[in-house]
Formats: structure tokens, C-alpha cells, sequence
């Protein structure tokens, strides 16, 4: 499964992919099914009201405290894991970690989480692709990507 035609990510982004190593792109690749494979087997989980789409972009702050959550368009029950986006696009490093932590779940709830979040920014990257959007979103989702696979 191969999620981005590198030669349309090249006329994107305007950067020549041939300096990477193919061995580095199929590493990436291999590490997103081996995410994806890990989160199929936690099968089992209690469902929960959730809101969806829960990431930065639908978090309002105001003096650096929350003020509203917005966009309820995907609320659903399901699982909760679907909701853990927001620690891998509003918190960072130490922050992430103390907020996952907080949050006191259970390895498999955390492995779907970061899943659930990848196949989401993988999914926002192909649609930016296909729509001519910009490269700084791309990068975004990048970033979010390596967030929930190496952090």
C-alpha cells in the first residue's frame, strides 16, 4: 500500500525526491503498517461518545485555556481512540507525553490512537495532493505522521 505518488508530491512541493533513499521511504511505509497491524488486534474496546475530528484546528483557546470545541460534523459513538489526534497535533514532546499519560489508557487505546491519527493525515495529504493545496499543510501532516509513529 503505498500512500503518496512521489512524483506528484514532487511537482507539489518543488523538491526532488530522488535525493532520498527509496530504503527510507519503504522504512516509513513499513512503519505505518506495522502501526496499523498492531491497532487491528486490539479488537475489543468500549464505545464511548466521541467527537471525531478532535484536533488542533477544532479547539478554540482563549488566554491559553480552552474556551470551545468546535465542528461536531463527525461525532459518533465509537472508539475514544479516534479522539487521541489532539495529542499529536496541539501537544509536544514532554507536554504530549504528560497529556497521554494524564489520560492514564491502556496500550492498545493508545496504539489505535496513533493510528487512527496517521490514516487520517495520510488521508489529508492524498487530498491535498488531488486538490493543488499547499506544501505547509503537507508538511503539517508530515510532521503529525512522524509524531504518532516515532514519538
Amino acid at each position: 500500500m503505498i500512500f503518496l505518488d512521489l512524483n506528484l508530491v514532487e511537482k507539489m512541493v518543488g523538491d526532488n525526491f530522488s535525493v532520498y533513499s527509496e530504503d527510507l521511504y519503504y522504512s516509513l511505509e513499513s512503519d505505518i503498517l506495522n502501526i496499523w497491524s498492531k491497532a487491528l488486534t486490539f479488537k475489543d474496546f468500549e464505545k464511548f461518545w466521541i467527537h471525531g475530528d478532535l484536533t488542533k484546528d477544532n479547539i478554540l483557546l482563549n488566554n491559553k485555556k480552552l474556551f470551545a470545541v468546535i465542528d461536531f460534523g463527525c461525532m459518533a459513538v465509537g472508539d475514544r481512540a479516534v479522539d487521541l489526534s489532539i495529542a499529536y497535533t496541539f501537544f509536544e514532546g514532554d507536554c504530549r507525553k504528560k497529556f497521554l499519560d494524564l489520560l492514564n489508557l491502556d496500550f492498545g487505546t493508545i496504539t489505535r490512537g496513533k493510528a487512527w491519527t496517521i490514516w487520517k493525515f495520510c488521508f489529508e495529504i492524498r487530498n491535498c495532493l488531488e486538490n493543488d493545496r499547499n506544501k505547509e499543510y503537507i508538511n503539517y501532516c508530515l510532521k503529525v505522521i512522524h509524531s504518532a509513529l516515532y514519538e
